[in-house]
């Protein structure tokens, strides 16, 4: 299931350097902290034979994949479960990161963040979440036209 979901990831968006993390702290650490990593790393090299490239590398060690030496080594990372990936992307880029969801029969982005309904209609907020996503729709709109 999750080559099919890497292989679908990397159809969707065009993404050549994407890392994928570990589900366990430290990646496992051999299987000291349990096998599931090891799935993953089979799946990782699955999906890499069936795109005939090294598109993705993993799993990562989920507590450093953020820091920006390991960021330079990807463009995108995939995270096993929801605030494993969130929590260090909204630390680092809150006011910047935008959701995309793949696959989908529509072009769908959203900001990265939550609603602010306690600031909403008194011009505090950051709008740059909400212009980033979209752009970045436009940019697709405009792949899907050419």
């Amino acid at each position: 299931a999750l080559a099919r979901f890497l292989l679908s990831f990397a159809k969707a968006s065009g993404f050549s350097k994407i890392g994928v993390l570990g589900l366990n702290p430290h990646a496992g650490d051999g299987g000291i902290l349990g096998r599931e990593d090891e799935k993953i790393a089979k799946a990782i090299k699955i999906a890499n034979k069936a795109l005939g490239a090294r598109v993705f590398s993993g799993p990562l060690v989920p507590d450093v994949a953020f820091n920006p030496l390991a960021l330079k080594r990807t463009n995108r990372l995939i995270a096993m479960y929801h605030d494993q990936a969130l929590a260090p992307l909204k630390a680092l880029y809150f006011d910047s990161a935008i959701n995309v969801s793949l696959a989908l029969p529509i072009i769908r982005t959203s900001p990265d963040h939550g609603t602010a309904f306690d600031i909403a209609y008194k011009s505090l907020a950051n709008i740059t979440s909400y212009i980033n996503a979209v752009k970045y729709a436009a940019i697709q709109a405009n792949k899907k036209t050419i």
